[in-house]
């Protein structure tokens, strides 16, 4: 039988396949893949047609896990599909079977939403202080005008009229920002100081991160301070990767936060539109045949862990149009999170 007749006869036994199903060389180039498979390729723009090679990183993805083992890929040129993915042996080639798995994540970030709304309860502390303050500068004001009697002197009833108005700004913008985190849907978003951020998280952990058990150390650079976002969606992003670090080590250790300017990973542009932030800790790592599973939801290596805290924590961050990456450095444990760099502090 020669080579074309064989590729025929292969071409045909995958055409009566209902199912998306692709045939691979070890170089993740497709030698042939039935309707399904192309449709459902198309569809998560993928490739456009045949003859075509799966994108590098999804190849990549699937070479770090066991023959057998499903993953899940987000198609950086279609944010909203999500493509489950399962290899296995064929000879010298594989066999690929697919599906879109996006429902299922759907359906995760309703559950996360109900996470969101109970954790919304732990950020009143943090919350209330912000509050109080703005209140309290807008009725010290308002008592000084009443006080005077308006006898003040025209330049001092302008100025005690500015800070009001700067009080209530402060304090309308805080309420829109807890209001953006607690509802599903689009989140309130305005230039955050990452600065501020990880100053008011620090505080919220100080139990965590107290003298003589964990150390936490922030290296925020100037020119990747400012963000676009909500200011308690990130704050909850950190929270959950500074709890988890800190949860995770069995004994002291330090942990590192710093930023800097980055493309978004798994895009083609180099362009450093984004801010990313690396937590970076000298505890136990994460070991590689787990590596795949700590975004999953309820995956946990601890005993009384909810396994949320990641997931919650990489939702949050693909929700501002950033995204939450574990990446291979070692000693220790070291995450990104991308956010979009603020327009307005560029």
């Amino acid at each position: 039988m020669s080579l074309g007749t064989a590729r025929s006869d292969l071409e045909l036994r995958f055409r009566d396949i209902e199912a998306p199903v692709a045939l691979c060389f070890h170089t993740g180039e497709i030698e042939a893949a039935t309707g399904h498979a192309i449709e459902l390729l198309r569809r998560v723009k993928v490739i456009d047609g045949l003859p075509a090679a799966l994108p590098p990183e999804l190849w990549a993805q699937l070479e770090r896990v066991t023959a057998g083992e499903a993953v899940e890929w987000r198609p950086p040129s279609d944010g909203q599909s999500i493509l489950g993915c399962t290899r296995y042996h064929v000879g010298d080639r594989y066999l690929l079977l697919m599906k879109e798995v996006s429902h299922k994540h759907a359906a995760l970030s309703r559950r996360l939403h109900s996470q969101r709304l109970e954790a919304t309860g732990r950020l009143v502390a943090s919350v209330a202080h912000e509050l109080r303050n703005a209140v309290a500068s807008i009725v010290y004001s308002a008592e000084l005008l009443e006080m005077a009697d308006m006898n003040l002197p025209a330049e001092a009833i302008r100025q005690t009229l500015e800070e009001m108005v700067a009080a209530s700004k402060q304090l309308q913008s805080s309420v829109d920002s807890l209001l953006g985190y607690a509802r599903l849907g689009p989140n309130v978003s305005t230039p955050v100081s990452l600065r501020e951020v990880m100053t008011r998280a620090q505080g919220f952990l100080r139990s965590s991160y107290r003298e003589g058990r964990n150390k936490l150390v922030l290296d925020i650079a100037p020119s990747a301070d400012w963000v676009q976002g909500n200011t308690h969606t990130i704050e909850q992003i950190f929270v959950n990767l500074l709890l988890n670090a800190a949860e995770a080590a069995k004994s002291p250790l330090h942990v590192r936060v710093f930023s800097d300017l980055a493309p978004m990973p798994y895009v083609a542009s180099q362009e450093p539109t984004h801010v990313r932030v690396r937590v970076w800790d000298d505890g136990p790592g994460v070991a590689e045949p787990i590596r795949q599973m700590i975004f999953q939801p309820f995956y946990s290596t601890r005993e009384q862990g909810t396994g949320l805290g990641l997931t919650i924590a990489i939702e949050a961050a693909r929700s501002l149009n950033g995204t939450l990456v574990l990446e291979d450095r070692s000693p220790g444990a070291c995450f990104a999170v991308y956010l979009p760099r603020s327009e307005d502090h560029c």
